[in-house]
């Protein structure tokens, strides 16, 4: 007979055996199970219970007679003992009362993230290179607050350059209202030559780079020949070398350096030609540009001291008007891109761009639209609870949510639904394989004013959706499970 010592261990393994049998056989059942609805749906099912029904039939029929036995044994203590009968159907009374009378919040329950209330990248709005940022990593800035500041030299010039010209055609079109004098004719005449000039100059300097290039161009192309000539030369020198070597008459050493100088030949060929492609390229597209500035320049000139001798004319004076207004839209163009090259905020915020990233940005070229900052507003967050589409259609507006977020599990965030998103996502994939299928974004808003809170921050939110009875809250998940999956089969 077994010690009890001996009684225990065999117990413990006995519920540790039928545990891990139980365990295994129901693991593998659902995922038979599954696997045959899910191609074969109402005869995949019959045919998984008519597979697995017989594995069970040996145990089921050990469970079976113990279950009448105890059944049976019940029934007559409850014949038997009229008191005890009234106490179970009191307590199955009891039971039932608390099952479909007694009322329970349901929840439903999703994982969230936070986002700010606001989100807003500070992008550049011109092209430029970065002078200055005035704010770091948590700073608070209002809105208008200045965040960078870009170099405004070449802005700037060029405004200078367009307001030389809008004084200038402002004086032409005064000295067209007011007629040609003997000193404004002297001057056209002279800026006459002196735009001749400049275009001799241009001309001779395009003359002499002309005949630079095409110097070079020959210099290049003989360098080529030549490196050719060189490179065949020490080809034969080599096919020589290497009769020799193979009949003996020279040693490896000496072949080995001849083949050195045909490498040599042969890079001496590639810089040659690489050479001669860079002269064919040189197109002399600079000297070509200043001397057609030259000359439309010197046409220029010629056209003004031609207005001016023959006098003012009411279509010269509109047309003078018309240049005038292109340059003051130009004006007020320039001015308007010295004024974008202040960087503010949009909006009231948090600064979110780590310090390093904004040190980086110092002197760094950015072009129109590249990111500079961004500025978050926290004080709100914005909660985004994904939702299983099973459990969405008891998600409405103005429903109370409870938030734990992961950083701060010990204190609970409290909000309202403000807004249920119009189409579903697909789930996470680490949730595919338990069959949550697609889920619903469900936004809600909580205050932040400690600034705790930050965004893709992550945790847990239950959304109460309202009192059920405990019975419709223990039986939803099966009754939705019969009135969908089992429907779908047949």
């Amino acid at each position: 007979m077994a010690s009890p010592r001996e009684r225990r261990i065999y117990l413990c393994y006995g519920v540790l055996a039928a545990a891990f049998t139980i365990t295994l056989l129901a693991y593998l059942g659902v995922r038979f199970s599954a696997f045959l609805i899910d191609h074969y749906q109402g005869s995949g099912f019959i045919f998984f219970l008519a597979v697995f029904i017989p594995v069970l039939r040996n145990r089921l029929r050990r469970l079976l007679p113990a279950l009448r036995a105890l059944v049976a044994k019940g029934s007559l203590a409850i014949m038997t003992s009229p008191k005890r009968g009234a106490k179970v159907l009191t307590i199955f009374a009891v039971i039932l009362a608390v099952l479909f009378l007694g009322r329970m919040e349901l929840r439903v329950a999703g994982e969230f993230r936070i986002l700010p209330m606001k989100n807003t990248d500070v992008r550049a709005e011109v092209e430029g290179i970065i002078a200055e940022i005035h704010v770091n990593e948590g700073d608070q800035v209002r809105e208008g607050d200045l965040i960078a500041r870009l170099f405004d030299r070449d802005y700037r010039a060029e405004l200078n350059k367009i307001e030389a010209e809008v004084s200038r055609t402002t004086a032409k079109l005064k000295m067209l209202k007011t007629g040609p004098r003997e000193e404004e004719i002297a001057l056209a005449r002279a800026q006459v030559e002196t735009a001749k000039t400049k275009r001799q100059e241009a001309r001779r300097r395009y003359e002499e780079a002309k005949l630079m290039l095409d110097q070079r161009l020959a210099k290049a192309k003989a360098a080529v020949g030549k490196a050719t000539t060189r490179l065949e030369y020490k080809r034969n020198d080599l096919d020589r070398f290497k009769a020799m070597l193979d009949a003996g008459f020279i040693s490896r050493r000496e072949f080995d350096i001849a083949e050195e100088e045909k490498a040599v030949r042969e890079q001496e060929v590639e810089e040659a030609e690489a050479e001669l492609k860079m002269v064919l390229a040189d197109d002399l597209a600079e000297v070509r540009n200043r001397l057609a500035i030259a000359e439309k320049e010197l046409d220029e000139t010629k056209g003004r001291l031609t207005v001016l001798l023959a006098g003012s004319r009411q279509e010269e004076i509109e047309g003078a008007e018309a240049e005038l207004a292109r340059l003051t839209a130009q004006q007020v163009y320039l001015e308007e891109q010295l004024r974008l090259l202040t960087v503010r905020s949009p909006h009231a915020g948090m600064v979110t761009t780590p310090a390093l990233e904004l040190k980086q940005m110092i002197g760094k070229h950015v072009m129109k639209g590249d990111l500079i900052a961004e500025v978050h507003e926290l004080k709100t967050t914005t909660v985004e609870i994904m939702i299983s589409e099973q459990d969405i259609g008891d998600v409405q507006i103005g429903q109370s949510v409870v938030l734990k977020a992961r950083a701060y599990p010990l204190d609970s965030l409290v909000g309202k639904v403000t807004s249920i998103a119009t189409t579903a996502a697909a789930a996470a994939p680490e949730k595919e394989e338990i069959r949550e299928g697609k889920t619903v974004l469900v936004t809600t808003q909580v205050d932040n004013s400690s600034l705790l809170l930050k965004p893709e921050m992550s945790g847990y939110a239950k959304v109460f959706c309202g009192e059920r009875s405990i019975f419709e809250l223990i039986t939803r998940r099966i009754a939705r499970y019969i009135r969908i999956e089992f429907w779908s089969w047949w």
